[in-house]
């Protein structure tokens, strides 16, 4: 029995040993299997195309929608020295600014360090992208540049993007989308490519491929980027959806309140509501910030002219605000004239003419009150916005009206004038601009010289007197604008009446400057004043009415470019007090 227990025992031993080695041979190929397909998933996500989860960003995509960020790690900026990046940066600002030839001159600098250096290349054919119109020594280069990214960097995404800018730019829509599309596809991480194929698409009746491309604009940029939410909000008012347009441009806004296309597109919709007043306001501070705006420009030319897009007008064509306005008008014309010493009923007659945008009509209504009197309660105001939009000679006026009105037609004699805007300097010139090119839009006839760089006008309104100072500098041409308004009515030695010179004015500039921020009563030294400052990138502004000179009010404006750190309210007066 134990020669046999021994020989069991024996063959037991090896038969254990084998197993024993196939389970670590076993779990041995687990551990490697694991090492390799982890190696497998990092070397994808490093090669491969990556993904994000998009978070919840307002008019973004639904969060966690996964959104591809392409392959690999292309960041041309990491082996750069800082100040490489400051100036691409500062290329950039000026190029979304339209400042496009400045933006040139900075992306020339960085090409000529940087040959093969991808974001100067590039950066050149955009800036030439976004001119106006091209020399044909820009547009050779422009090719050139086109050429050399395809033959340097023939994979890039931005090659693939600025081809499709260059097929837009030629009027070849259907070219266009294909080379965005395929930049998209290739660099879906570049924020660039995504809003120029919305753009494309809107303006080839594709809103709901725009309005997708705006969100994932706005879901890859975490929200920081204005231009994806006027894309989107673009989308929404071609296509009729007013509601939402609305929504994201009062957000948006609050974000990004210097977005002029924004504000224009927030003055149409208050065109749309009958708020014409809030609209005139909005296309005025657009232009302001940016005297050179078309956009902006055009929406004030038409102003009242605007019908919703779409099915918001009922369906039965255009309505116009004369048509919104013929009903009152149809009721309070005969009673007008039948009670011509009625100021009330005569001013709802201008009221209704504003609202008709029938502003020659108004004006007359206005003044023929202000003439009976001329404390009549916000009569300046009414007449000041009657004069203070482009008039065309009225056209939709019939036989009837015209033989009515034409005695009192015949009192509105006066020339076309500036609007209130300009008297209060706010000449529709950009900063920085030169005496040549300002005397270009404004004759210098009505303008005296009282220095090499100084210039000046005087304008009467009323009993107003408007004094405006033009100062330029050599090395920074516009600079500076200073208005001084005068009651000339104004005597000491008896009761005037100077309503409130101060609020009037400040009032006015309000409308086109937005709110600005009171500062009471201040004392600078000996100077005791009351006024307001409005401040932005682009403006800064001081109004002040100094005592005891209640018939006396000081505007000054300036170009914030100017100061490397702006000075505090009271270091102005003196330049304040200047002129």
């Amino acid at each position: 029995m134990a020669s046999f227990k021994n020989i069991r025992f024996k063959s037991i031993i090896p038969t254990n040993q084998a197993q024993a080695r196939k389970a670590s041979l076993y779990v041995l190929a687990l551990i490697f299997g694991g090492l390799i397909t982890v190696g497998i998933y990092n070397v994808g996500r490093a090669l491969g195309p990556r993904h994000v989860e998009a978070g919840a960003t307002p008019f973004g995509l639904p969060p966690g929608t996964s959104i591809s960020i392409g392959k690999g790690n292309d960041d041309y900026l990491k082996d750069v020295p800082p100040v490489t990046q400051q100036e691409l940066g500062r290329a950039e600002d000026l190029l979304r600014a339209g400042k496009w030839q400045s933006a040139l001159e900075v992306f020339n600098s960085l090409a000529m360090q940087l040959p093969d250096f991808l974001p100067a290349l590039a950066g050149k054919a955009k800036a030439l992208l976004a001119a106006d119109s091209l020399t044909e020594a820009n547009n050779a280069e422009l090719q050139g540049i086109l050429t050399q990214l395809e033959r340097k960097f023939p994979d890039a995404g931005e090659s693939l993007y600025l081809r499709g800018l260059f097929a837009h730019r030629q009027g070849q829509s259907t070219v266009a989308l294909e080379f965005l599309e395929q930049a998209t596809r290739k660099k879906p991480g570049l924020l660039d490519p995504h809003f120029a194929l919305g753009e494309v698409l809107l303006k080839s009746g594709q809103v709901l491929g725009a309005e997708t491309e705006a969100r994932t604009g706005i879901s890859l940029s975490l929200g920081s980027e204005g231009r994806f939410y006027t894309l989107l909000a673009h989308a929404y008012h071609d296509d009729g959806r007013l509601d939402s347009c609305s929504q994201v441009v009062e957000y948006a806004l609050t974000r990004f309140p210097a977005e002029i296309e924004l504000m224009v597109l927030d003055g149409m919709l208050q065109e749309y509501r009958g708020s014409f007043d809030l609209a005139e306001k909005n296309y005025r501070k657009a232009l302001a910030m940016d005297p050179d705006n078309r956009l902006a420009a055009q929406a004030l030319k038409t102003l009242g002219e605007k019908s919703p897009p779409g099915n918001q007008s009922g369906g039965h064509g255009a309505i116009t605000p004369h048509e919104k306005a013929q009903t009152a008008l149809d009721i309070i014309e005969p009673l007008a004239t039948q009670y011509p010493d009625n100021e009330p009923l005569h001013y709802a007659l201008g009221q209704a003419y504003l609202k008709a945008r029938r502003f020659d009509l108004a004006l007359v209504q206005f003044e023929g009150i202000q003439e009976k009197d001329p404390d009549y309660p916000d009569i300046q105001l009414r007449i000041q916005e009657a004069k203070a939009v482009s008039r065309e000679p009225v056209q939709q006026a019939n036989l009837t009206e015209e033989l009515k009105r034409g005695i009192d037609s015949l009192r509105n004699t006066k020339s076309a004038e500036r609007s209130f805007s300009e008297r209060l300097g706010h000449y529709l010139v950009r900063w920085g601009a030169s005496p040549k090119e300002f005397f270009g839009r404004y004759p210098i006839a009505g303008f005296k010289m009282i220095d090499s760089l100084v210039w000046q006008e005087t304008i009467m309104e009323a009993q107003l007197e408007i004094k405006s100072t033009i100062v330029f500098r050599k090395d920074r041409g516009l600079s500076a604008v200073h208005v001084t308004i005068r009651d000339t009515t104004f005597h000491e030695d008896k009761h005037n009446v100077v309503y409130d010179l101060y609020g009037r004015i400040l009032g006015q500039n309000s409308r086109i400057s937005g709110m600005g921020v009171s500062t009471g009563d201040t004392q600078c030294d000996k100077l005791s004043f009351q006024g307001a400052v409005w401040e932005s990138k682009d403006n800064f502004e001081v109004l002040a009415q100094f005592a005891p000179k209640r018939y006396e009010v000081r505007l000054l404006r300036l170009d914030p470019r100017q100061f490397e750190t702006m000075p505090r309210l009271c270091g102005h007066m003196q330049r304040l007090m200047q002129y």
